[in-house]
């Protein structure tokens, strides 16, 4: 039998803020989804800088893309940045990296950021791994998480 592992507790982390919505996240041994953690410093640019780059670049990938979730996090002193992506399948994940390498947003966001870690939950394909690795995204590729397994 299939166990299902709920990561409740990540998006329990982001309860009070309004571009995440609550919502567990179940993967299990078969499942083609993948779920990006991505931590990013904000370079020292204004709040209000930070939060309108954000919303534009979070407004474009759900008008543009069709992640299952995206959106993000700002901490209380305006340091850190956490965005959470949950991709279908490896194939749309690519596409995003693609969109986003090609795309009007690339140059702005690593001037607003500068990329802390990046966290892959899930079961990404060798194709992907590849991608990642020739395009400078260091991926740390992950079964667990906080105590949770995802797969079994």
């Amino acid at each position: 039998m299939k166990k299902l592992i709920y990561l409740t507790s990540i998006f329990t982390l982001l309860i009070g803020c309004n571009q995440i919505k609550t919502e567990t996240i179940i993967i299990d041994k078969d499942s083609e989804e993948l779920v990006y953690l991505i931590e990013l410093s904000t370079k020292d640019n204004s709040p209000t800088d930070v939060e309108d780059f954000t919303q534009s670049i979070t407004e474009f990938i759900e008008n543009t893309e069709s992640p299952a979730v995206y959106g993000y996090f700002i901490s209380k002193d305006n340091k850190k940045v956490t965005l959470i992506e949950r991709w279908r399948n490896s194939q749309d994940a690519m596409q995003h990296g693609l969109d986003f390498i090609n795309g009007k947003n690339f140059d702005r966001f690593f001037e607003v950021f500068e990329l802390s870690s990046f966290i892959s939950l899930g079961n990404p394909t060798n194709e992907l791994k590849k991608f990642n690795s020739d395009n400078g995204f260091v991926v740390d590729y992950r079964e667990t998480i906080g105590g949770f397994v995802l797969k079994q």
